[in-house]
């Protein structure tokens, strides 16, 4: 029998070796077990370059964002532009943060030359994955080759 074993393991195992650090003992070890077993990503939104160095300033490890007419933040949000994502991902890299952007309207016939240039120049630009609700989106996501994330509204 071959025994395979990964950083994670040993290091869950070092951890259970403790007796007085196990996950139920108390807050502290249950937060430094989540930290050793499970890495999670801190995603903060952006909706304009003020709010995106707030984030970075914040420590966020990503940032998800909208650009034109086609997400969900548009109305709350200062509205980005298609032009700006290769700039806010090279800020993002810069500081070690990936970046998302999302297209998680509805989205109608009349939309589908844009959807086709933002996942282009997303893809481009180097975003992390697009973030989409609509078939419309996944669709143009995997006939481009696009990482995609489901967004459920």
């Amino acid at each position: 029998m071959i025994k395979v074993r990964t950083a994670v393991t040993e290091k869950n195992q070092a951890a259970q070796s403790n007796d007085h650090c196990h996950p139920a003992a108390n807050h502290r070890c249950l937060v430094l077990w989540l930290y050793i077993n499970m890495r999670m990503e801190l995603m903060a939104p952006v909706g304009s370059w003020e709010s995106l160095q707030a984030a970075i300033q914040a420590g966020a490890d990503s940032v998800y964002f909208g650009v034109e007419h086609l997400n969900m933040r548009v109305k709350s949000a200062a509205s980005l532009t298609l032009a700006d994502i290769p700039e806010i991902v090279a800020r993002c890299a810069a500081n070690g943060i990936k970046a998302y952007l999302t297209l998680n309207t509805t989205m109608y016939d009349h939309d589908r030359q844009l959807i086709s240039a933002i996942i282009t120049k997303s893809k481009e630009a180097g975003i992390a994955a697009i973030i989409a609700a609509d078939f419309a989106v996944i669709q143009e996501c995997r006939k481009q080759g696009m990482s995609l994330h489901i967004s459920t509204q």
